[in-house]
């Protein structure tokens, strides 16, 4: 782990974007049994990631931002609670690791649901994720997403800026502050053929971090 933070650093970076949802699989996110990585106690986590904070801090670097494990949507309300409780627990965890932003996924559900059904259902994911933001000081930032329909790539939420916005404004408004930003993923909107000088000044100062990465606009590469 100290290697890995040195080889960061001399690369020339001062910031790390530490992603949380490597440290699980899939099948265990949607898991019951209580074998999900992060159904262990906050003490427990505390312990694992205690290395990686001090790898980081002794290399001077810092977190500038994380990511937190995500999935479409779950229409089971257990498996959704308990995915939401394992949201609020990476929360708490980015904070205590240093980091002033964590990106929360909205769930994407407009081509089953309507997207009425997908506002309605990611307003209440979202305030249920205010207390823990407040308590610990941080913002959760939303993602302009894509999704696929028999081999195509289409819109998703928040692959607009207009309702991005919305999603921001209406939302600190209920939390009673700064609380909810943007992190603008250059790799996405280059899927769906987004003109990225507009797209970024509509956020406007919503805009707080970024994914930037690149592809071939056919395939979410990373590359």
């Amino acid at each position: 782990i100290e290697q890995d933070f040195r080889n960061i650093k001399d690369a020339g970076f001062d910031t790390v974007d530490f992603n949380l949802e490597i440290f699980l699989s899939w099948d265990t996110l949607a898991s019951l049994n209580g074998d999900c990585f992060y159904d262990r106690s906050m003490d427990e986590l505390k312990d694992f990631f205690r290395p990686f904070v001090e790898a980081c801090h002794n290399n001077g670097l810092e977190f500038s931002q994380m990511h937190a494990p995500f999935y479409q949507y779950f229409e089971e309300d257990d498996r959704r609670r308990h995915f939401i409780e394992i949201e609020k627990k990476c929360i708490e965890l980015a904070a205590w690791m240093g980091s002033p932003y964590i990106v929360v996924h909205p769930f994407i559900m407009r081509r089953k649901y309507g997207r009425q059904a997908e506002w309605d259902a990611n307003m209440a994911f979202y305030r249920e994720l205010i207390p823990v933001a407040k308590k610990n000081n941080i913002r959760i930032c939303l993602e302009n997403m894509f999704d696929k329909y028999n081999e195509h790539i289409v819109d998703a939420v928040c692959s607009d800026p207009a309702e991005a916005v919305r999603y921001i404004e209406t939302l600190n408004k209920e939390a009673g502050g700064e609380y909810f930003a943007f992190c603008f993923d250059m790799g996405h909107a280059n899927l769906l053929g987004r003109n990225v000088y507009e797209f970024v000044k509509d956020l406007g100062g919503h805009l707080q971090i970024l994914h930037l990465h690149d592809n071939d606009g056919l395939h979410d590469l990373h590359n």
